[in-house]
Formats: structure tokens, C-alpha cells, sequence
């Protein structure tokens, strides 16, 4: 019984299905399918973290507004809440992605 790695057992599989060496260069389905995981799981937790944060930017902003005698519109809290949020879910997401791929590229095994 041998012991083969990972990129051993991919190139033998793609010379075995289609007895080209093509398939072996592209990445298996599994990778690609984990890449894509981070980069959601990472748009999840910048987007939760975005919302939690901003919101409390938001109560703060109108608790400090319903306290002073002369308040300004509503308009720039809601946008600077919103585009900050979305601007945490893509940091996240492009956190994620390059998380992963700096995980891979110092992997052991």
C-alpha cells in the first residue's frame, strides 16, 4: 500500500478519466466550492458585523440628535448607516476570499 498526496491522487484520476493532462492543471471541484464558502461565510460576518456596528451608530447619532435643541435631517445618518454596512459585507467578503487563499498558500499538507 502506498501513500500518495494530494496533487499525486488528482493527476492520477484526471489521467485515468480522459488520459489527458488538461484536467489535472485545473483545481477540483471541492476547492473551488471552499473558496467560494469563505468568500460567502466572510460576506456574512463583514455584513452581521456592518449591521450591528452602524445600528449602533445609527441609535447613537439620533439619541445625541433628540438631546440637542437644534437637530440636522435624518438623510446622512441613514446614509452613511447604510453604505457603511454594505462597505463591511464587501470588506468581509474580500476578507474571506483572501483569508483562503493565504490559508492554501501556507498550508502544511
Amino acid at each position: 500500500m502506498t501513500v500518495q498526496t494530494h496533487s499525486e491522487a488528482t493527476e492520477h484520476l484526471a489521467e485515468s478519466v480522459d488520459g489527458s493532462e488538461t484536467a489535472a492543471s485545473q483545481p477540483p471541484v471541492s476547492q473551488e466550492w471552499s473558496t467560494r464558502r469563505a468568500t460567502i461565510t466572510g460576506g456574512i460576518a463583514g455584513a452581521f458585523f456592518g449591521v450591528v456596528f452602524f445600528a449602533g451608530y445609527a441609535a447613537t447619532s439620533a439619541w445625541i440628535c433628540s438631546s440637542s435643541l437644534v437637530c440636522g435631517h435624518w438623510a446622512p445618518i441613514a446614509i452613511v448607516s447604510g453604505s457603511g454596512a454594505a462597505a463591511f459585507t464587501v470588506l468581509g467578503a474580500a476578507g474571506g476570499y483572501l483569508l483562503r487563499k493565504v490559508y492554501r498558500l501556507f498550508k502544511v499538507m
